[in-house]
């Protein structure tokens, strides 16, 4: 989501619009260091766009850096594959699959 490639304003702005209409009002976001590393300006110009977009939506993030040094597998930069297009999807990191806490990523139907 962060990579320029993969950010994708429209589709933060509709689930973030579903987000606000279930009455949330925080939400965690978890920012990994890859997209820094490759482009830090355009990193910070995406971070600023959805929090613009959040505070539109009167949601208040919780930003959560991650690292590759936190001695988690993280995955490679680059497009990931979609599942279900059309249908928002809640990715949680691989720290949260290895605690258990989901199977390979968690989704929430519109």
């Amino acid at each position: 989501m962060w990579q320029a490639d993969t950010f994708d304003a429209a589709s933060i702005d509709k689930e973030l619009g579903w987000a606000e209409g279930l009455g949330m009002t925080t939400m965690r976001v978890f920012l990994h260091d890859l997209p820094w590393q490759q482009d830090a300006a355009g990193f910070r110009a995406r971070i600023d766009r959805f929090l613009d977009i959040a505070s539109k939506h009167h949601i208040r993030p919780l930003l959560r850096c991650c690292s590759t040094r936190a001695g988690i597998r993280m995955p490679n930069a680059g497009a990931a594959a979609r599942a279900d297009a059309g249908r928002p999807q809640l990715w949680l990191g691989a720290g949260a699959r290895r605690e258990g806490i989901v199977g390979s990523g968690a989704s929430i139907r519109g």
